[in-house]
């Protein structure tokens, strides 16, 4: 077991009880970054506490005989995923020296009883899935199609009535439904789904989460509380060391940016990729348009300037309407 100094055990603690100050979170990072068993020591003891903090602590239970039967549900579900290349790892846990951090850690450990039980009893148990060197794109066990970016981790949490996960690092989300709420938590904040897609960069060792919201609708909360929402097309960051969000609003279909590239391309064609990209309806006010060719490329361009060089280059004119927009002209020419 390796000797942790007591000072560090003490930011620890108070890191986990959200009461360390901006000057001891910052000793805290130095001392995970300082070495691989630093950060898997904090990466251990948070896991804990996450989960437990959620459970009831006055359960008697057997911790032993627990992790017997967590071991043996880990190993069976790790041999029937392995097609898959799910990488299940049970988490170990250790009695720490320090007095005061121990009786913490006991604490837990009474908790973990009772989630261990769980664990063992339930199908979700003990999964966890780790992108060490690759993307990951594959289902969680509730059917939910998640994309995990390089180095993050997402591990199932056993809380009553929610489809509990847990991430560190940056993954996308299509929720499968459910009559379970999903609802995934960082360090700092959960994130609770309203049939949504949505992304989540929540990097270890950063003071920023950020979420950006595809479809639907999601909650961001923290200490329980429902403090933000967005919704599909807003994202939003939250900074942790002072605990403010910034929410960005969606763009409207004229601020939407996108690049083309045409080459001879009749207008027929360009208005259909138009109405496609940026969701809008673009209509020829004469037939005899649809066939007119246009050599062009817009690189992260907005709608209206599209509009006006296609216009200029073509000797047309272009109009909004009720519905959307009308490019004008009878035949099209080119300088």
């Amino acid at each position: 077991m390796m000797e942790v100094p007591e000072h560090i055990e003490l930011l620890i603690a108070s890191y986990l009880n959200n009461e360390a100050s901006a000057e001891e979170i910052q000793a805290l990072q130095e001392w995970r970054a300082h070495s691989s068993e630093n950060e898997q020591y904090f990466l251990d003891l948070e896991f804990v506490h996450q989960i437990t903090s959620s459970v009831p602590q006055h359960f008697e239970v057997d911790v032993d005989e627990a992790w017997k039967k967590v071991e043996a549900e880990v190993k069976a579900k790790a041999e029937a995923k392995a097609e898959v290349k799910v990488e299940v790892k049970p988490k170990q846990f250790f009695l720490f020296s320090s007095g005061m951090l121990r009786a913490a850690v006991l604490t837990l450990l009474a908790g973990l009883g009772f989630i261990a039980y769980w664990y063992s009893q339930q199908s979700d148990a003990g999964y966890e899935l780790v992108a060490d060197a690759e993307v990951i794109q594959t289902e969680l066990p509730d059917q939910t199609a998640v994309v995990l970016e390089k180095g993050a981790r997402i591990t199932a949490m056993e809380i009553e009535n929610e489809r509990a996960y847990s991430l560190k690092g940056e993954a996308y989300f299509e929720i499968h439904p459910d009559t379970k709420p999903f609802v995934l938590y960082t360090d700092a904040l959960r994130i609770r789904d309203i049939g949504t897609a949505f992304r989540v960069k929540a990097p270890e060792n950063n003071d920023t989460i950020w979420v950006e919201v595809k479809e639907g609708i999601v909650q961001l909360e923290k200490e329980g509380n429902t403090n933000l929402e967005i919704k599909a097309g807003e994202s939003a960051y939250y900074l942790k060391s002072v605990g403010s969000f910034t929410k960005k609003e969606a763009m409207t279909k004229e601020q939407t940016r996108a690049s083309f590239q045409f080459i001879e391309s009749k207008m027929a064609d360009v208005v259909a990729q138009l109405e496609q990209q940026f969701g809008v309806h673009v209509e020829l006010e004469n037939a005899a348009l649809a066939n007119c060719e246009i050599s062009v490329e817009f690189e992260q361009e907005q709608l209206i300037p599209i509009l006006e060089i296609i216009s200029i280059t073509l000797n047309l004119d272009y109009e909004e309407t009720d519905k959307g927009y009308r490019i004008l002209g009878t035949a099209c020419t080119v300088d």
